[in-house]
């Protein structure tokens, strides 16, 4: 994984500048915090408008944001299953 600090300066500000464009999509101010919901299998994060996005490790490392966790729904669906499933072979 790229640390923020060891890029050029072009590339980090290309990663500010995408960091700033996903907290703008992410992110939820409360008292000077950005709070993002993150799934806390897949590390997706959740946009204003309710879809969940990958962001690219550096670019979640130039986020000045606080994570709550939370699950995806293609995560809840899976653990969903599997739940069933084990639920069914303990019968």
């Amino acid at each position: 994984m790229e640390a923020l600090a060891d890029l050029d300066a072009e590339h980090r500000a290309a990663h500010q500048a995408a960091a700033a464009r996903a907290m703008a999509s992410c992110g939820v101010r409360c008292e000077d915090a950005v709070w993002v919901t993150e799934c806390a299998w897949c590390n997706r994060m959740r946009s204003v408008a309710g879809d969940w996005q990958t962001l690219a490790p550096a670019v979640r490392a130039a986020m000045k944001i606080e994570r709550t966790h939370g699950v995806c729904p293609q995560c809840a669906q899976g653990l969903m299953a599997r739940a069933e499933g084990a639920d069914r072979e303990a019968r």
